[in-house]
């Protein structure tokens, strides 16, 4: 778990079941505007807001796995389902 604060342009991350890409736009009141992937409606997110960074890949035409936004290697989680 992150806080917004703590999150860079172009991070992606997932709040509330849905997945959102944070922008450079920056209110006021220092609340973030992200944007869903799912439906493409704004949020805006206060700094303090907790959420779950997360990665996006697409497919290449030699079905290699590329990342949308590269992360430094600390940055990854690994995810096992039992």
């Amino acid at each position: 778990m992150k806080y917004i604060e703590e999150l860079q342009n172009g991070d992606a991350f997932s709040y509330k079941n849905k997945i959102y890409v944070i922008s450079s736009d920056i209110d006021n009141k220092g609340r973030r505007n992200c944007l869903s992937l799912f439906d493409g409606f704004p949020k805006w997110f206060n700094s303090s807001e907790t959420v779950e960074l997360t990665q996006l890949f697409f497919v290449d035409q030699n079905n290699h796995f590329i990342a949308i936004k590269e992360t430094k290697k600390e940055e990854w989680y690994i995810i096992i389902k039992l």
